[in-house]
């Protein structure tokens, strides 16, 4: 959640580009989601970049990339007002959005980046 809150920008929820520009080249060379594994984690020195990256990219989709995203993600957050364990937010997602691991990637590949056009040889 810091990470979606963190882009610089005049309010929250902003691209960043960077994390875009990762995920985008991780996707290329076959990277994809893996939201049960990062939410094993159990401890921030456990965490890669590229966990930080999908875990932004996880909050941006669900903010911004999906109808039931936003109804998803703030029912989950609701819930752990409530009672310390309310199972696995991945869990939700795949029951709301049954397809949610390609729908990220095709998000992701949509976002803007830092990428720039190759430049022609003469």
């Amino acid at each position: 959640m810091a990470e979606y809150f963190e882009v610089v920008g005049p309010k929250p929820g902003g691209i960043n580009t960077e994390y875009a520009d990762r995920l985008a080249a991780a996707i290329a060379n076959g990277w994809r989601p893996d939201l049960d594994r990062l939410e094993q984690l159990e401890h921030v020195a456990d965490m890669q970049r590229v966990d930080y990256e999908q875990a932004w990219a996880w909050v941006h989709f669900l903010r911004h990339g999906h109808p039931r995203g936003p109804e998803v993600l703030q029912g989950h957050l609701a819930s752990l007002g409530k009672r310390p364990f309310v199972g696995l937010l991945g869990e939700k997602i795949r029951k709301a959005i049954p397809d949610a691991d390609q729908r990220l990637v095709t998000y992701i590949k949509g976002l803007p980046t830092l990428a720039l056009p190759p430049v022609a040889q003469n």
